[in-house]
């Protein structure tokens, strides 16, 4: 775990990257040249050993050296506090740049290639394996003209095989005076035969070929011990990347889930408002506060109501600020703790021979001798494994063993009828019980605190077992063999959560009636808005219009082209009249007003509807009403859109857009799909950077590039832009080679 000036200086720095930086163009300006940390971590452990390192290898060195050189010290916010563990000396990285960056990157391309002829020793005998493979060429085309009258040949074109400069004969067609033959193709049809013409030539390109290897590993090999000297600097390079790696990946998380920066407190005291689990969809959100007089909480209510989910949301909210990241929450003020424990549900160990219990105490006792100064311990269903009466017991009193060793705060949940009821008596500990929906037999998930809950096992069983014959009289039974006083306990508590249940749910729909009606107003406000400037600019440019003719008629006037006042008089009949008929009416609605909030409020899950952004019915997987977007799936292709592009129907969607046709200027959507079929390079580069844009602003969750099968021009340098588009992602559309399917890289 980290300390609170690490775990400070880590929420500064998330804050500062979301804030200031685009967080995927900042990953990929560091990240796009760089290999696999594990490759590199490779490397330098091969290069600890003073073994040889290869030319692709000495470029992942420069890489890492040039990234950091160039990105690392032109962001100082990086370096700044986050970063002075791994000091780099100046004056080292300096003369690494001099010595060995500068020189090697003269025949060592950022690509990892080697440029033999930048190199003064190896250039002078790759200038020779030049000469002789431009003589080669030259004797083995005039060979292949001299056979191809012969119509001996398989191809007009040479091939190497193993190093040899070779020509296809036909089987069906070898002599021996073609020469010696090399190898065979898979259905030995074509055999490929160096001619005697050229052999010694071959053989001398293969000698000078194997000098310039052996060459050219001396060279890496001095280059390898020169950049070993260089170890000191290039482990804590490696570690800062990774460490800014680490802090970006943080970063990503807490945006992806909306966490939020909790405060870091000095007291005992635990405040956490609106907590839920990030991996839940759509979760219920809760909220805690107990004091630092407060030892803990004691969550109770029915199986399946949410307790375990309510404990690891709390405890994840613990370590998650423990590790330097934001909190599933809307605000939290949480202290360090020494220690943090979680206690899951069966503890049975199969291997050890231990039973649920006997494993559960086991792991209670560890607890006891291993406790810190300051913990925070969470324990899910205490001593469930045995008899409810000897279980409380046990629990009540391991509480009272932890609060005598060491400070804790203790969250535990329960149904042991005796432990929620004397727990409720301890005024240290904080009471809770999750809800249940008692029409539906539903848990609501919601945390109510101040009181224990009823488990409603006998109502839940009654509930489930309805349409079983053998079951009915279960419950009646079962009631015979319970004590009157914890009949009339569980009644009371049942009867009390049943009251909170409807209090809540009424709570909930005022909420969501509120939040729509907020939501139309300002819809409608906006609308309005629009509709106000559409027709005022209409007016004024009408009354403008009359205006000049009004101005015209003067001038008329004026120059005697208009002389009777029966004239001038049936001329300003006229103008008043239109500019009476130009004057706005009211309007006391905007009927696209209703239909698109009535739309935006009315989309519901697992249904399907209309969407204007892919222009097909999709079915909706998940809404988020807090950023007005669905997750909508279209066939087995999955995308988000805005709440606003879906519709009953087709029908429902042009009519929205008729009516709303003079309030906007929009600009033609682009088709998710484009056929290119015999376009020109040019103007098929210029149509795809049209849908890379329309992607990268999300106006398309996708595009379908019809090219072609086969090897195509087109084809071919859109695979090949790709690759280096490390922001996008390609597949074929089933199978068919000739369509490639374009969309966002989900990281």
């Amino acid at each position: 775990m980290h300390g609170q000036d690490e775990i400070e200086a880590d929420y500064d720095f998330i804050e500062k990257l979301t804030a200031e930086q685009n967080l995927d163009n900042f990953t990929q300006q560091i990240f796009q040249t760089i290999p696999p940390n594990i490759l590199f971590h490779h490397t330098l452990h091969k290069l600890k050993k003073a073994s040889c390192l290869m030319g692709e290898e000495i470029n992942w060195i420069l890489q890492y050296v040039e990234t950091y050189n160039t990105f690392f010290l032109k962001n100082s916010f990086l370096v700044k506090n986050r970063f002075s563990r791994f000091d780099i000396d100046a004056n080292t990285l300096d003369k690494f740049k001099q010595q060995v960056l500068k020189p090697t990157r003269k025949f060592i391309s950022p690509e990892g290639e080697i440029d033999y002829l930048k190199h003064p020793i190896l250039s002078p005998i790759f200038k020779d394996v030049l000469k002789i493979q431009a003589t080669l060429r030259s004797k083995i085309r005039e060979i292949i003209g001299t056979h191809a009258k012969n119509s001996v040949l398989q191809s007009d074109q040479y091939d190497i095989v193993s190093g040899h400069y070779v020509i296809a004969i036909r089987s069906d067609s070898y002599q021996n005076r073609f020469g010696v033959i090399i190898g065979r193709s898979q259905s030995n049809q074509t055999l490929y035969v160096e001619p005697p013409e050229i052999r010694a030539i071959n053989y001398s390109l293969l000698e000078i070929e194997s000098h310039l290897e052996k060459e050219t590993y001396k060279v890496l090999g001095i280059l390898t011990q020169l950049i070993a000297d260089f170890l000191p600097l290039l482990w804590p390079i490696y570690k800062n990347i990774l460490q800014l790696d680490y802090l970006i990946a943080k970063s990503r998380y807490c945006e992806q889930y909306a966490l939020s920066r909790p405060e870091i407190i000095a007291d005992n005291s635990l405040v956490i408002n609106n907590f839920f689990h990030p991996l839940i969809t759509d979760p219920i959100k809760n909220s805690i506060c107990l004091s630092s007089d407060h030892s803990g909480l004691v969550i109770s209510g029915p199986n399946t109501g949410g307790k375990t989910v309510a404990l690891k949301s709390i405890a994840l909210c613990t370590m998650f600020m423990h590790m330097g990241l934001f909190v599933p929450a809307t605000d939290a003020q949480i202290p360090l703790y020494d220690g943090i424990y979680f206690f899951a549900n069966d503890h049975q160990d199969i291997l050890e021979g231990l039973s649920s219990f006997a494993a559960e105490t086991k792991n209670y006792l560890t607890l006891l001798n291993t406790l810190q100064e300051n913990n925070i311990i969470f324990i899910d269903e205490v001593f469930n494994s045995t008899s409810s009466e000897e279980a409380s017991a046990l629990a009540l009193s391991l509480i009272d063993k932890i609060l005598e060793i060491k400070p804790s705060k203790i969250f535990i949940s329960s149904h042991h009828y005796s432990f929620k009821t004397l727990m409720q008596m301890k005024k240290s500990f904080l009471n809770a019980h999750v809800g249940l929906n008692h029409n539906q037999t539903t848990p609501t998930y919601k945390l109510h605190i101040g009181s224990p809950g009823s488990s409603m096992a006998l109502q839940i069983f009654q509930k489930l077992s309805e349409k079983s014959t053998f079951a009915k009289d279960l419950v009646v039974e079962a009631q015979k063999y319970l004590q009157q006083d914890q009949i009339k306990y569980e009644k009371l508590l049942s009867e009390l959560s049943t009251q909170e249940g409807i209090l809540y749910q009424e709570r909930e729909e005022i909420k969501k009636i509120k939040k729509e009606l907020e939501e139309q107003r300002s819809s409608a406000k906006h609308l309005i808005k629009l509709e106000k400037e559409h027709k005022i600019q209409l007016f004024e440019k009408k009354f403008d219009r009359i205006i000049k003719e009004g101005e015209k008629i003067i001038s008329q006037v004026k120059k005697g082209e208009i002389s009777s006042s029966k004239t001038l008089h049936l001329k300003s009949i006229v103008l008043k009249k239109e500019f009476a008929d130009e004057k706005p009416a009211p309007k006391a609605k905007s009927e696209n007003m209703q239909l698109m909030s009535i739309n935006a409020v009315n989309i519901k899950v697992d249904h399907s509807y209309y969407c204007t952004k892919s222009e097909n019915m999709v079915k909706v997987i998940s809404i988020s009403a807090k950023k007005n977007i669905a997750t909508v799936m279209h066939k087995h292709f999955k995308f988000t859109t805005s709440l606003e592009t879906l519709f009953i129907n087709q029908d429902k969607a042009k009519q929205a857009q008729t009516e709303t046709q003079s309030f906007y200027l929009n600009s033609s959507p682009l088709s998710i799909e484009v056929k290119c079929l015999g376009m020109r390079l040019e103007e098929f580069k210029d149509t795809v950077e049209q849908y890379i844009t329309a992607l990268q602003l999300e106006e398309i969750p996708y595009a379908i590039i019809t090219h072609g099968n086969g090897d195509g021009v087109l084809k071919n340098w859109l695979r090949k832009s790709l690759k280096h588009r490390r922001e996008f992602q390609w597949s074929n559309i089933d199978g068919n080679d000739g369509q490639t399917r374009i969309e966002l890289s989900p990281t």
